[in-house]
């Protein structure tokens, strides 16, 4: 490709209009962009759900919830469609389809495998290895998929990939405070403990350089920086990426599991970006330690979160001089007194709790105040106190560990790409009334 002064003319404009419809055309198309918004709102709208169960009330709005993923999910897609296509990453349009359809067969075989990431070492695995083969004598429509696999360009495939990684590690770290929800969950011995759903999945729009029928335009820079451009022009293709992580953490934070994927996907993401420029500069050979970075740094982040999830302790069972705090209601009036989940309280207006039925008793002692003594996550003491106006006792917003038998509490924990859709609840038929204590029926902000 030439290399001069980057001019835009009118004709390039167009031809640069022609080429985003392209891309937005393609992903409109593409069936991953609606199964991975529909997959993201059946897990929000599970969870709001069996909080019903759990507190008798819905702190998480699905529509709510899906619809601000979406903007972090788009904002990161312009970020990385602007970094594809100055850098000039180069993605054939028959390699985009076989994203697709392993993405689709992988989440047929478990929803965490339809992470792109995955679908993407297939590819290049799988483009390896066809090369290697002889061309089958079968069908045209068959020597010619083998052939267009066979020929996918490995180096942008693994640029793609660590883009991938690297976008995660943003949407985990900016969204990992936001996207989360108090739960119940068996512990070890069986009973009812307090827990935490983090429901990270994303589903981020973006477009990549793909051959085409639009003239190349002249660019002051190398570009592409992997190759894959021949002399017949560019389009642009457009591609929904499945990012992100979803799990049940009773001994974990939220952040903290998400913490452990982004530092995983940090360092993959880097070791991928060095191997696609390995591929280009000293052989494609190098492809195959791209396979094995992508797979393996995926299966031991999840190894990682489960093995610190099940060594460490409940961060939120019951506790014998007092009642733990699993959540706060935003907005309410225990937010206002600055509670924070993980404080123990063990006196409300001087009188000792130890029960939720306890706490009943002690604020009902005075109604018109409320003096709690506190201890934080450090075991350090503090006093809080607040006068309870009319219409406030209805809206204290606290939820506790639950300290009473015969709660519902979800049976298993997983952790992965839309994993908290297969956690199922054990129900019981005793009474679970006493585990929150005087919420909002509707509160205004979302947890």
């Amino acid at each position: 490709m030439e290399k001069g002064v980057f001019v835009l003319g009118a004709y390039d404009g167009w031809q640069i209009a022609n080429a985003l419809w392209d891309g937005a055309r393609m992903l409109l198309e593409n069936p991953l962009l609606y199964l991975g918004t529909a997959l993201m709102y059946a897990e929000t709208y599970r969870t709001s759900r069996q909080e019903r169960g759990f507190f008798g009330f819905r702190l998480t709005r699905a529509w709510r919830s899906v619809g601000l993923r979406w903007v972090y999910a788009f904002i990161a897609g312009l970020i990385a469609s602007a970094i594809s296509v100055a850098s000039g990453l180069t993605l054939d349009v028959w390699g985009v389809g076989a994203v697709v359809v392993l993405s689709i067969l992988l989440a047929c075989i478990r929803l965490r495998l339809c992470a792109t990431v995955y679908a993407i070492a297939i590819l290049v695995a799988l483009s390896r290895v066809l090369l290697m083969l002889p061309v089958p004598s079968g069908p045209s429509w068959l020597r010619e998929t083998w052939l267009h696999l066979a020929r996918q360009p490995v180096s942008p495939w693994l640029a793609a990939a660590a883009l991938c990684l690297l976008l995660e590690v943003g949407l985990l770290l900016v969204g990992r405070y936001r996207f989360v929800a108090p739960a119940f969950v068996q512990s070890k011995r069986g009973r009812a403990i307090g827990a935490w759903t983090s429901q990270l999945a994303f589903v981020v729009p973006v477009l990549w350089v793909a051959p085409g029928g639009h003239p190349l335009l002249h660019t002051p820079w190398p570009w592409p920086l992997l190759g894959g451009l021949g002399a017949a022009g560019a389009t642009l293709a457009g591609i929904p990426l499945f990012l992100g992580q979803s799990g049940l953490y009773a001994a974990l934070t939220p952040q903290g599991a998400a913490s452990i994927r982004a530092a995983y996907d940090a360092v993959c993401g880097a070791l991928l970006a060095a191997d696609a420029w390995a591929v280009v500069h000293l052989g494609p050979t190098w492809a195959w330690a791209g396979v094995l970075i992508a797979l393996l740094g995926q299966e031991a982040a999840t190894w990682h979160v489960h093995w610190r999830e099940l060594l460490a302790d409940p961060l939120y069972a019951p506790v014998s001089d007092g009642v733990k705090l699993l959540a706060v209601v935003p907005g309410s009036l225990a937010d206002t007194m600055g509670l924070k989940p993980g404080e123990i309280i063990t006196h409300i207006n001087q009188v000792p709790v130890q029960t939720s039925y306890d706490l009943h008793f002690a604020l009902d002692q005075n109604p018109a105040y409320a003096k709690l003594q506190v201890y934080d996550v450090r075991g350090e003491m503090r006093l809080v106190g607040k006068p309870v106006f009319s219409g406030e006792r209805a809206k204290l917003g606290l939820i506790l560990a639950p300290d009473v038998p015969g709660v519902p509490s979800y049976r298993r924990r997983r952790v992965g790409l839309f994993q908290t859709l297969y956690l199922k609840a054990q129900t019981s038929g005793n009474s679970y009334e006493d585990v929150f204590v005087d919420v909002d029926p509707a509160p205004p902000h979302q947890t």
